[in-house]
Parts: C-alpha cells; structure tokens; sequence
C-alpha cells in the first residue's frame, strides 16, 4: 500500500503551470482527503526551477507512515522548452530517508540515476547507473512540454520520453482529444475546460494493472483537475487546484 501511494504521488505531481506558488489537494473516492501538495515555480527566458512537496494526509497518513515527499527539478529554457539539467526526489517517513537523483548529460546522452537510503541517520546504501535511454524530460517538466506540444497538435495519440518513467519503459502515452470525444471528456470530468490531456498507465497498483491520468486543462493552461482512475484500494483519484 505504502509503495502504490508513493507512485501515485510521482505522476500526479505533472501538472505544473507559469504561477509562483500553488496548493493542491488529491481525494481518493474510498479514503477522502490524501494528499496535500504545494507547488513553486520560477522561471526567467532561459532557466527554470520547480519544487513540489506533498505531504500524506488522513488515513493515507498512517497507512504511508506519515510520507512527506519532495520533488525538485531545474535546467534551462530553449525556445519555450524545457531541458531538465537535474531532478531529485526525496522521501521521509518514520525513520527512513530515501533520495534518487538523476543527472542530465546532454554532451554523452545519458542520465545518471543516484538512489541512497538511510534509516535512522545510518547510510544503508547508494547505488549508482546509466538509464539505457536518454530524455531531456522529468517527471516535473513533463506538462510543460506536453502542453507546448499540444499547441502544434491539435489531437492525436503520442508518446513521450523521461526519466523517473523507467517502469514505463522510460515513454509515456498520451492523448489529445477533439469533438466529440473532448464533449465526452468534459462530461466525466464535470469540468468545462478548455483542453484535456490524457495519459495512458500500466501500473500494478491499478485495477488491471492499466488506467488513465486525465487533466482538465483551463485557458491559462493550469490544470484545474486531474483524475486518476482504476487506482486499487483507494478507488478514483482526485486532485483540484485550490488556490
């Protein structure tokens, strides 16, 4: 339960937007309130920065014990696209201690994942490798760029590479929809956007072992709602931009 929870932090922290601060809150459908997340962001014409902290709530709390998780992502902006230089993810709950880094080498094309855990101040390993495929996308900078592309395509089904996706196979599938199938989308959602992006999962923690994060997307380009569905023991995921 507690290793479903935390890969269910990790994809639905992508939802990041041109503001400085933002707060949002994720349901699960059987347990109510389980996460709440904090977003800042900073961004100039070449560089960019973002960090993410979510904090378990409620009977997710003790179910993880007490999980804070942090995500934090920097690199540089290349004609409105984002070029993850490093992205770190770090856990703590109880007595444990878990930090993966991931480095960027655009001269060599490869990234290099860093994981160390401790447990009570004492360092049980760290393990070092190259990912057998290269990205220049993380997990954070993955909206920003999806949305980019759906600014070049209208609709369509497309795939995507990034690190902290090795699972995945290192790509994640998405789609645009349009006409009818949007209507419908907005529909599920209850949630009259301007847009919706789709992305395809397989996942052990999800009812058959596939679903779908879907994101309601608003004229500003933030996401106003993100659904995760098929998520077993905690039912369909929720998560509103509060403020």
């Amino acid at each position: 339960m507690k290793k479903s929870i935390a890969v269910i932090l990790v994809f639905l922290v992508g939802m990041f937007i041109e503001a400085d601060r933002l707060h949002y809150v994720a349901k699960g459908t059987l347990v109510g309130t389980m996460i709440d997340a904090q977003v800042q962001y900073s961004a100039g014409e070449s560089q960019y920065s973002i960090k993410v902290k979510m904090r378990a709530t409620g009977i997710v709390k003790m179910l993880s014990g007490g999980q804070v998780e942090t995500h934090t992502s920097f690199g540089r902006i290349k004609n409105g696209e984002y070029f993850a230089k490093e992205y770190k993810i770090e856990k703590r709950f109880k007595h444990i201690h878990y930090l993966r880094r991931y480095l960027f080498d655009y001269k060599r094309k490869k990234i290099t994942k860093i994981s160390t855990k401790w447990e009570k101040g004492k360092k049980l390993y760290e393990n070092k490798e190259t990912l057998k495929y290269f990205a220049h996308n993380d997990i954070l900078t993955l909206y920003h760029n999806i949305v980019r592309y759906k600014k070049k395509h209208a609709s369509g089904h497309f795939a995507i590479a990034l690190a902290g996706a090795e699972k995945e196979g290192g790509k994640l599938k998405f789609f645009f929809p349009s006409g009818k199938k949007l209507e419908n989308e907005r529909k599920i959602l209850s949630e009259m956007s301007a847009g919706i992006i789709k992305v395809y999962m397989r996942r052990k923690f999800l009812s058959g072992g596939k679903g779908n994060l879907t994101f309601a997307i608003d004229k500003h380009g933030i996401a106003s709602k993100v659904v995760l569905d098929s998520v077993k023991v905690l039912g369909k995921v929720v998560l509103k931009h509060t403020k």
